[in-house]
């Protein structure tokens, strides 16, 4: 199970249902600042299967997906927490947990 999280900003940026965590069918997703489009976005970060998708090795050796926005299809992702600056403004965003991904 993960987190469904809502983002705000004082500039006015909004991201909703954002998904952080475990998700049904043994994917596994993050929050992420695109680079390209300035969205946070959910991405993948693990998936059970993950024929057609891009992925690497990790450190421990586990296949793991390469996170891309689902918006712009960018690999210039970063890994996004609460607290962390707005892709957009770069003051500290607030984050809501407005439900459970599962």
């Amino acid at each position: 199970m993960g987190n469904l999280l809502d983002v705000s900003c004082p500039c006015g940026y909004r991201a909703e249902g954002l998904c952080e965590g475990g998700l049904l069918g043994g994917k596994v997703a993050g929050v992420f600042a695109c680079a390209d489009c300035a969205e946070l976005v959910s991405a993948l970060v693990y998936s059970a299967n993950p024929e057609g998708l891009d992925r690497r090795v990790s450190v421990k050796g586990q296949l793991v997906v390469v996170p891309r926005c689902p918006r712009c299809g960018s690999a210039d992702v970063e890994r996004w927490s609460s607290g962390a600056p707005c892709p957009r403004c770069e003051q500290p965003l607030a984050a809501e947990i407005v439900g459970i991904a599962d």
